[in-house]
């Protein structure tokens, strides 16, 4: 009777341990994949910054760092 007890809550315990460690597991993946994300939008953010700025006081302002080289040449004529 003892032992049954015994094993019962042994298996209870390894169950409990088993499901907190699945879910520190998914909640450490949760906040990588957070902040991933926002680390993409901070990056995307600085380089439309300065260009919505630019169209929106109709002149040209300073340019992202990642612009194409081939833009920055002057036009003929």
């Amino acid at each position: 009777m003892y032992v049954s007890l015994g094993l019962m809550a042994h298996s209870q315990i390894e169950q409990q341990t088993h499901n907190a460690t699945l879910m520190d597991t998914l909640r450490i993946v949760f906040l990588l994949t957070a902040l991933t994300l926002l680390a993409s939008l901070k990056v995307l953010w600085r380089h439309t910054l300065p260009v919505r700025h630019a169209s929106k006081a109709g002149e040209e302002g300073p340019l992202p760092r990642a612009y194409p080289a081939i833009l920055l040449k002057p036009r003929p004529g």
